[in-house]
């Protein structure tokens, strides 16, 4: 490997950190899919609980990659939902303002906030 190649890497791995940060900072430090707990020890990306980007919407139905539409998950959580996207059928507003969302079996409760934000994403696509 070139020395260009170990700074790719490197970069990578930093970038990868603070997008991991952030979201973790805005959503907690719990799997967005099954809400357990995320560690950032697990360094091997064939580990089932390695931390992986969730977007809401699909990149294979448009979504994009900007912090708004991602979320953290777990690999084996990830991959089990495959590109099902967390539409707002069904969804039930409680009175402490959050948002339950359910499709194909999976549920998620969002704050008011995020719930809005997943509108926003839903009207653009």
């Amino acid at each position: 490997m070139s020395i260009l190649g170990k700074t790719k890497k490197m970069f990578h791995k930093k970038y990868r950190g603070l997008i991991i940060t952030k979201l973790m900072a805005r959503d907690g430090n719990n799997c967005c899919l099954c809400h357990e707990l995320l560690s950032r020890h697990v360094k091997d990306s064939k580990n089932d609980w390695y931390i992986t980007f969730d977007h809401i919407i699909p990149r294979s139905l448009g979504g994009d990659s900007r912090l708004i539409n991602l979320q953290l998950a777990h690999q084996c959580c990830n991959i089990a939902r495959g590109s099902d996207p967390i539409l707002p059928e069904n969804e039930e507003i409680y009175g402490t303002g959050a948002v339950t969302t359910s499709n194909n079996g999976l549920e998620r409760t969002y704050p008011e906030e995020k719930a809005i934000i997943l509108a926003e994403i839903l009207e653009e696509t």
